[in-house]
């Protein structure tokens, strides 16, 4: 295996998530696949979990990227992340 594709299994998904005060933009990239795909959470607890448990049991064990951005402090949810 090249390093390049150890690198790559290194995270079994790479986000990309723009943190809002209503709805958040994510944007996936599975580590085994080139598309991308984007969807759309509500800024409510019950989303967010609901969010992170399907990760979980997409990516098993696996560690995901993940890029946030803010326009200013996420508050506590986003410090978790």
């Amino acid at each position: 295996m090249t390093k390049e594709a150890q690198k790559q299994q290194e995270f079994g998904a790479y986000i990309g998530l723009d943190w809002a005060d209503r709805t958040h933009v994510i944007s996936l990239r599975s580590a085994d696949s080139n598309k991308v795909e984007g969807y759309q959470i509500k800024h409510t607890p019950e989303a967010l979990a609901e969010w992170v448990n399907s990760l979980q049991q997409r990516f098993p064990g696996q560690r995901v990227a993940v890029a946030l951005e803010l326009a200013r402090r996420g508050g506590p949810c986003a410090d978790g992340l």
